[in-house]
């Protein structure tokens, strides 16, 4: 039980930064996004679209990038101390573990960004803005305290902290959507 209590960390730890990360810029950036184009268009088609485009441009520029800066911070390393290359993992599980790690975080992006867009499949546009956002507060109260599983600080701070500062993009979509919506039309 302690070996595979010992794996799992171990498993987590690699991919933690991914995570997180993935979970919590799609939920932002979603959010933001989507709940600025509803107040500024109203149209149910329009936000559904546009979260969905977003969602999947997103998540695969975020795996594409995380992949490519992941085995660029490697190789600067190898170039940097040459002889450690003979210590390294071999040149093929480096690469599997940038993929994996760009994997990861397209897979956690995409999951992360269809919590704030679901209530707009359900409901009309304006009423699903509120349910929209209190997913999206959730979700990120719940990551933050999720992650002190593996991190031992305190799991109420830790959900606190990253919900609070996250609520400031979401005010920012929110307001310039309106704005937008007021005088461009």
């Amino acid at each position: 039980m302690a070996e595979s209590s010992k794996k799992i960390r171990e498993i987590v730890g690699r991919y933690i930064y991914q995570v997180v990360f993935g979970f919590q810029d799609s939920l932002v950036s979603t959010l933001g996004a989507i709940i600025g184009i509803a107040e500024g268009s109203r149209d149910r088609f329009v936000v559904i679209l546009s979260g969905l485009v977003i969602i999947f441009v997103e998540s695969l520029s975020m795996g594409l990038g995380t992949y490519i800066s992941s085995k660029s911070e490697r190789e600067v390393k190898e170039g940097m101390y040459p002889r450690r290359r003979f210590f390294a993992r071999t040149e093929q599980s480096a690469e599997a573990l940038d993929a994996r790690r760009g994997l990861v975080m397209f897979v956690s992006y995409v999951i992360g960004g269809f919590l704030p867009l679901l209530p707009f499949f359900f409901m009309p546009v304006m009423a699903a803005i509120f349910p929209s956002i209190l997913f999206t507060i959730v979700a990120l109260f719940l990551l933050g305290a999720l992650k002190t599983k593996f991190t031992g600080k305190l799991w109420w701070k830790s959900g606190l902290e990253i919900a609070v500062l996250c609520f400031a993009a979401i005010v920012v979509g929110y307001a310039v959507g309106r704005m937008a919506g007021e005088y461009l039309k």
